[in-house]
């Protein structure tokens, strides 16, 4: 059989409605099923009414068996969102096989889905979709992709590759990326407005893909409502005008300025763009003229002919892939990712595209967050499994709980003041509406759900974000509004987000450093901003504006509105420039004054000797302060030049408290999400006079160790975006709670709330970055609450990082005196084109130059050579006297372990390496150097320092100047052995040391204490407590305390830490018990993990009103005969606990007020010298 015919019956099948005989046939043809029912066996459903299931088979591989099904859906469009569809099957999914490949049809279009992780019970499950049926589409992808499956053959990876989002994502980038290049170098691109100007170009045109998908371009001017549009109607056009080099000009321009973005009578379009057809009127501002399009640019048709046949390669599917559901198309998130990537200097502004499922962990979190922190804790768990799975427990249920939920959700204000392409406030709107979606019913709201009517509602009242560059917020804006577009039938206006989603600095709510932050807010008594009442009134009316501007359909009232908006606030700009004025004129008249008086003292021949120079010390410093205030006038009068020139599109600061005054009127936002951009601040990278507001107005830098960007937005969500009690979801990089550079930001943290989840990752998030990542979840309120650690490992599994007391640590820290006390420590310098300057050849340089790849562990290994008088240094340590200092240690900055070399002639040296050497008599440089290349202290650095260990790992200077030092009475027998290795190392670089090494290193074991098992934790050998031996049978934990929240402070705390003082690993956050827990369930989930359970029984715990089963249950727990739960009883009686349950009572138990912590702790140590029987 030819390739042709294959790829032609393919491309025909998917093209019509569903022909279950053809599907089975393919079945067996290009998948290899054989074990295909002669009658499909009908599947039941609580939907019988609207879906039919069928199992076709089994398709057996070697190991992994794929179900194969086909659900006949009825009274519903399976073309439209994905979310219904999966409510609809739901029962169905309880598949008995690794992967399912299903069929969902209604009479025109069908869904091919396949479904994996059906047995990991890790994971959700993960679908991916073709949608087929349109006899317009090329389903080249599709065609493609299974005919390489029938060549490679049938394997689970293969038929995983068939399906793959990430490879055709992939693809389509890389195609595009060339695309905008060659239309960029065709107008120069050297130049920002130029790449800008194609960025937005080629954005409206990747729309209009969108667009035509939903069949609203082309359609006849005959046909009722808004059907038989062509769904190729880009590729129409262009035949059209084939050849016409003045196609923007002349048809693309009509089409976008004067067609999608005007009103016409009956939406008819002008004749160059079709014959009687109609084109909708979006709104919205996507397709407003703006400066950029004032250019007179063509491009030759080949372009947009190359272009539009690259769009037709893929299939566009305006539904967001979530990361459990994709259907294999390009969707409005690729957008993003374009955007991310095609920016050429976000990089450099610290700038990184967001993995979907990080998004959606980080929406999902913030959102259970700030409904637990609404709603009684008897919910809390319920309100979890409602987010993360979209199930409504028996406790939600309720018509007035569900109302109470659905109200938060309609009222939640949402920010991300870093909005990038949208990726947050878009997962924020997915899990918002979703939720709202499947509480509709139980709240018994007496109107039917609109899913149009919903996201249009959460956009304008519940989503907002800022983002210093204008491209990123046009694409932001772009998936709104293609959110939209996806759960309308007829097409509508699109909402103005000009005021929604902004263009603006974050972090800067000031200009010229004039505060702006009081329009909104300026009291209506305070006259010298707004200077009278008309002023208060014109405030009062913006808010107003605002809201009405976000609905308004004809264009020209929308110019309107936002010219009364935009001349509201020049005008508020100008008085607070006014009063700054007024106040500098005074400051300069008393200035003024001042230098005339003192003048007048100094020229007075009565003035004594002694006076008169007083007066000149005097009349110096008036005529420097009125020189200042002078200077400062000028700014005010180029700040209103400024001003004049400054549009909604180029705005170095954010009126926060006017643009979303609706929102502190309230307090402020209840969450704010974001990946803030990474970027240390530097004179070199920064404005001066930003970074002098930044320094000004944010105390995470005002003395801080690193001025990083990312600080800046932490602090600003804290303290000026969020009210009490509010939420902060962040991902930032990974140093931020393991470094002193980070103090003043650690520090505002915790004056404010509480840090509630941390997330760390086994892999890099971004692609580019070069730093480990972060997720915190924060609350802006102080209670008891205990951080939860997690864990992502490379496939985004989350675990839960359970962390146990390091009495090593403590021991090691213990007495000892902190480097920086005993030493002089520098960073290197920073040298500028350090290659044309520095060369690993001598070339009669006269001076040393060394890298951190220069060293080795004792010694230095090569060398590089330059002229000190010739280097541009422009960071580090400029000081040629710290760089002749000798001897001295040299310690590479870089690297997940401590390497020192002993540096004993005068070098140079990078910013890769820090120097220090001893500053006190009674250390040496060769005493401190065998402590700081021990195991000991290598082990002490990587536990506590090490930072960024997903990529470049490395020590900062502050946590350096940190390392614990203890001083030997007697550090001669040290000395000598550095003094061997390095003898050693002259004569032979690559010497063996090991031996002498291996002494140091037990040498400084006994200086600091530490116990032989100890030791064997250091060096990496397995504890004994911890060997998979009879003793623990692999048990992570020793015992896991079961317990009522309440007790926590009082007794169970104190219990866990002398428990793991003692040596014992220990478990208790997850044991807590809570209303509506079952005991029986958390006792399992203990015991799966722990040799035994400690049950703490108080009255408390009695509150639970736990079922006789349970407890009985509970106390009768044995493995082989042994009893493994331990009731602990505290604060009650035997009398009390006998009325509470008799099977209590009779259990031999532990009573804390009979015995102390201590002695419990001795009788619960001598169980753990028990085998552990087998389960």
């Amino acid at each position: 059989m030819q390739q042709e015919e294959p790829r032609s019956e393919l491309r025909k099948l998917f093209r019509q409605p569903y022909d279950s005989e053809k599907w089975k046939r393919m079945l067996i043809d290009f998948f290899g099923a054989t074990e295909m029912r002669r009658e499909a066996r009908v599947l039941t459903s609580e939907h019988d009414e609207k879906v039919t299931g069928y199992e076709l088979g089994k398709l057996r591989l070697p190991g992994f068996d794929i179900g194969l099904y086909e659900f006949e859906i009825r009274g519903y469009r399976i073309g439209l969102n994905r979310v219904g569809l999966r409510s609809l099957v739901k029962s169905y999914t309880a598949y008995d096989v690794e992967a399912a490949l299903v069929v969902y049809y209604d009479d025109r279009q069908w869904r091919l889905s396949y479904i994996c992780n059906l047995r990991d019970g890790k994971t959700a499950p993960k679908r991916f979709t073709y949608l087929f049926g349109n006899p317009d589409e090329t389903y080249r992808t599709p065609v493609d992709r299974f005919l390489l499956l029938r060549n490679k053959g049938v394997t689970p990876e293969n038929i995983y590759e068939a399906f793959s989002v990430e490879k055709l994502n992939a693809d389509f980038f890389n195609g595009y990326k060339a695309q905008f290049r060659k239309f960029c170098a065709y107008i120069g691109g050297r130049e920002k407005w130029q790449r800008d100007y194609v960025k937005k170009l080629l954005g409206r045109l990747v729309f209009l893909q969108f667009l035509q998908k939903k069949g609203w371009m082309g359609v006849p001017s005959e046909a009722r409502g808004w059907t038989g549009g062509d769904a190729n109607y880009m590729r129409t056009l262009l035949d059209r005008h084939k050849g016409n080099d003045r196609l923007l000009a002349e048809v693309l321009e009509l089409l976008f300025f004067e067609t999608l973005n005007r009103k016409r009578e009956d939406d008819l379009a002008d004749p160059l763009l079709g014959d009687r057809i109609r084109i909708p009127y979006l709104n919205g501002g996507l397709f407003d003229r703006d400066a950029l399009d004032r250019n007179r640019i063509d491009f030759p048709y080949a372009y947009f002919d190359e272009l539009i046949e690259f769009f037709a390669q893929y299939n566009f599917t305006i539904d967001e892939n979530d990361p459990d559901d994709s259907e294999v198309g390009i969707d409005p998130e690729m957008l993003g990712h374009i955007f991310e990537n095609l920016l050429e200097d976000n990089k450099d502004k610290g700038t990184f595209y967001t993995p979907k499922e990080i998004v959606q962990y980080m929406s999902r979190e913030s959102l259970i967050q700030y409904l637990r922190t609404h709603t009684d804790e008897a919910v809390h768990a319920a309100v979890g499994r409602l987010i993360r799975t979209g199930e409504v427990d028996p406790a939600l249920q309720n018509p007035k709980v569900a109302a109470r939920l659905d109200t938060l959700l309609r009222e939640v204000k949402v920010c991300d003041p870093a909005i990038g392409s949208g990726a947050f406030p878009m997962g924020v709107l997915g899990e918002i509406f979703k939720c709202r979606r499947v509480l509709y019913g139980f709240t018994k709201r007496r109107e039917a759900f609109s899913p149009s009517k919903v996201k249009r509602e959460i956009i304008q009242k519940n989503i907002y974000g800022v983002d210093i560059e204008q491209g990123a917020v046009d694409i932001a804006r772009l998936r709104f509004w293609l959110s939209l577009v996806v759960d309308e039938e007829e097409p509508q206006p699109l909402p103005n987000l000009d005021y929604k989603i902004m263009q603006g600095n974050s972090l800067l709510e000031s200009f010229e450093g004039i505060d702006l932050s009081r329009f909104a807010v300026q009291p209506e008594a305070d006259g010298l901003l707004f200077g009278s009442p008309a002023d208060a009134q014109t405030r009062r009316a913006l808010g107003p504006l605002i809201g009405q501007h976000f609905s308004v359909t004809d264009h020209a009232e929308k110019e309107g509105i936002r010219g009364e908006i935009d001349a509201i606030i020049r005008s508020h700009i100008g008085n607070a420039l006014d009063l700054r004025e007024r106040e500098l004129l005074a400051e300069e008249a008393q200035h003024m004054r001042a230098v005339k008086e003192n003048r007048e003292f100094i020229d007075n021949p009565s003035t004594a000797a002694g006076n008169r120079r007083k007066y000149e010390k005097n009349l110096k410093s008036e005529e420097a302060k009125l020189k200042r205030t002078q200077e400062k006038l000028e700014k005010v009068g180029a700040s209103r030049v400024h001003i004049g020139h400054l549009d909604r599109t180029n705005c170095p600061f954010f009126l926060w408290h006017t643009y979303f005054k609706d929102v502190f009127d309230r307090g402020g936002f209840d969450i704010v999400i974001a990946n803030p951009p990474y970027r240390i601040l530097t004179k070199n990278n920064t404005d001066n006079s930003e970074l002098f507001c930044y320094i000004k107005d944010y105390e995470s830098i005002k003395n801080s160790y690193s001025k990083n960007l990312f600080t800046l937005f932490i602090e600003l969500g804290i303290t000026k975006l969020l009210k009490k009690g509010a939420i902060i979801a962040y991902i930032i990089p990974e140093g931020l709670f393991k470094t002193r550079s980070y103090e003043g930001c650690t520090g505002v943290m915790s004056m404010y709330g509480n840090t509630l989840i941390t997330v760390t990752f086994t892999d890099y998030v971004f692609e580019n970055a070069v730093t480990g990542s972060l997720i915190f979840v924060y609350r802006k309120q102080h209670d008891d609450s205990i951080t939860k650690k997690y864990h992502f490992d490379s496939n985004y599994h989350l675990k839960e990082i359970v962390e146990t007391h390091n009495p090593i640590l403590s021991k090691v820290s213990s007495g000892a005196t902190p480097l920086a006390e005993l030493t002089t420590i520098f960073k290197g310098m920073v040298v500028k084109n350090r290659s044309q300057c520095i060369f690993s050849e001598k070339r009669n340089l006269p001076d040393i130059f060394l890298l951190g790849k220069n060293i080795s562990k004792w010694v230095v290994k090569s060398q590089n050579h330059t002229d000190y008088k010739n280097l541009s240094i422009i960071g580090g340590t400029k000081k040629l006297s710290k760089h002749q200092q000798v001897p001295r240690i040299l310690i590479r900055r870089t690297g997940d372990a401590l390497c020192c070399a002993f540096l004993e002639v005068p070098a140079l040296t990078e910013s890769t390496l820090y120097s220090c050497w001893s500053t006190t008599t009674n250390v040496s440089n060769r005493y401190l150097i065998s402590l700081l290349n021990s195991r000991l202290l290598d082990y002490y650095n990587h536990q506590l320092f090490i930072t960024n260990q997903q990529g470049f790992p490395q020590i900062l200077m502050s946590d350096l100047e940190l390392l614990p030092i203890k001083i030997a009475e007697n550090q001669q027998p040290f000395i000598a052995l550095v003094d061997r290795i390095l003898e050693a190392k002259r004569e032979n670089p690559a010497a063996d040391t090991s031996a002498l090494e291996a002494e140091i290193d037990r040498m400084v074991y006994d200086l600091y204490g530490l116990t032989p098992a100890e030791v064997d934790v250091v060096e990496g050998r397995t504890p004994p407590a911890e060997r998979p031996d009879e003793n623990n049978r692999g048990k992570k934990f020793d015992f896991f305390i079961s317990h009522a929240s309440e007790d926590k402070q009082d007794i169970v705390r104190p219990l866990a830490e002398a428990l793991k003082a003692a040596g014992c690993r220990v478990w208790y956050d997850e044991s807590e018990l809570k209303l509506g827990d079952s005991l029986r369930r958390k006792i399992d989930h203990g015991l799966a993990n722990s040799r035994y359970g400690i049950v703490v029984i108080s009255r408390n715990f009695m509150k639970k009103n736990w079922p006789d089963y349970e407890l009985n249950g509970m106390v009768a727990r044995e493995i082989d005969g042994v009893k493994v739960i331990l009731p602990l009883w505290h604060g009650v009686t035997k009398k009390e606990v006998a009325a509470y349950s008799s099977s209590l009572a009779d259990k031999l138990a532990l009573d804390t007020s009979e015995v102390g912590i201590p002695e419990i702790v001795g009788k619960l140590k001598e169980l753990l010298a028990e085998p552990v029987p087998e389960e």
